[in-house]
């Protein structure tokens, strides 16, 4: 835990710290890069054929080379990941949200607010958004507690911890995609090695669309690099 008298909040924080802000401001690039990549993303649902091989399954791109940017973009996040902490599912809201563990700055295998993430999709709006924290320290902090202060994983599994996480002051929401009608993330079970996860995205229609896409998808592995 990294405690600084009042009288020293002007000075840098310590190494530990400032390697978090560093991975901090690493994540809001990539999130705003989603963002501008991922602006007019469009899907129709069509059935995906079952896999029936051990060997990991390739992926299933869209043609569109907008679609495909947001693809990438969203491929890249979750494929950066060090856990997939909890998968939380409503039919009946529409909504699928995702706690990650985004990575492990410190190597201590502690779970500091500045390394989390929650995905969340509204089938109803038809986005992906991610909610972290503003790793910046505002001038009152009196000590970065708000950043390093382990959250407990019990807590971080919970339904109710996403929406508890949007509530807090300092996380900001960004949206990473619009005009997605599915996200769904599925557990493979060590199917294709420990860890491994199914990612299928389902796009709106346009009237402006010339090609009839079908389902994206695509496998990763949490903790593998990208």
């Amino acid at each position: 835990m990294v405690r600084l008298n009042r009288k020293d909040t002007n000075q840098p924080p310590p190494r530990s710290l400032r390697r978090g802000l560093v991975h901090g401001e690493a994540l809001v690039v990539l999130v705003a890069g989603a963002v501008l990549t991922a602006a007019s993303f469009i899907f129709v649902p069509t059935a995906i054929r079952a896999v029936t091989t051990s060997e990991t399954p390739p992926d299933v791109p869209p043609r569109s080379v907008a679609r495909l940017t947001a693809f990438e973009a969203i491929k890249t996040l979750l494929s950066s990941c060090q856990e997939v902490v909890a998968i939380h599912a409503s039919s009946d809201a529409g909504v699928t949200e995702l706690v990650l563990w985004y990575r492990d700055v410190d190597l201590d295998r502690a779970m500091d607010p500045s390394e989390l993430l929650v995905l969340t999709h509204s089938r109803f709006l038809g986005q992906l958004t991610a909610s972290s924290v503003e790793w910046q320290p505002s001038p009152g902090d009196a000590s970065f507690d708000r950043l390093t202060r382990p959250i407990d994983r019990s807590r971080a599994a919970a339904p109710s911890f996403p929406s508890q996480w949007r509530e807090r002051k300092d996380v900001a929401v960004a949206a990473i995609a619009v005009g997605v009608d599915g996200f769904r993330l599925d557990d493979l079970g060590g199917k294709f090695g420990q860890d491994a996860y199914r990612v299928t995205l389902l796009w709106s229609t346009d009237v402006s669309d010339a090609i009839e896409e079908g389902p994206s998808s695509f496998v990763f592995t949490a903790g593998a690099k990208p």
